[in-house]
């Protein structure tokens, strides 16, 4: 048996080689370098060459999605009376963002909130601290997405 893909330059198997006689089956590893893939899907088949005859085509179906969205853009920060109000521009596909604090910015930030809106309200900050927002995918819409 031997097997042909198209993709070869992102898809590679595990060599391969020997006979199986009707009713058994063995495990064929493919491996993936999606590094230089944009985000989308990608359908191949894999061919199989059964007897030195005949071939047969066993469709795949590859997936490339974002589990990291984009930075929110335009943060806009107003202090008053000892509060810390924070807004930002939505991104879209994210569930909800999560906040960070650190007091310079070359130290840890802490995450110090999760925010389902583009805003938040620090009760804790200061003037002098730093902020970091990060937006994210819910689990569901990860599972959503690949099976879309």
């Amino acid at each position: 048996m031997s097997c042909i893909c198209l993709y070869s330059d992102i898809v590679s198997l595990d060599s391969y080689s020997g006979t199986l006689n009707g009713g058994e089956s063995d495990t064929l590893n493919i491996n993936y370098d999606t590094s230089q893939l944009d985000f989308g899907v990608y359908d191949y088949y894999l061919n199989v060459l059964k007897n030195n005859s005949t071939t047969i085509s066993i469709p795949i179906r590859l997936r490339i999605i974002p589990l990291f969205l984009a930075a929110p853009l335009n943060v806009e920060i107003i202090i008053s009376a000892g509060l810390v109000y924070l807004s930002w521009e939505t991104v879209p596909g994210s569930e909800g963002y999560k906040i960070y604090r650190a007091d310079n910015p070359d130290s840890e930030f802490v995450l110090i909130g999760d925010s389902p809106d583009n805003s938040f309200i620090d009760t804790a900050g200061s003037e002098k601290d730093f902020y970091r927002i990060t937006a994210y995918y819910s689990e569901t819409e990860i599972r959503n997405k690949l099976n879309e």
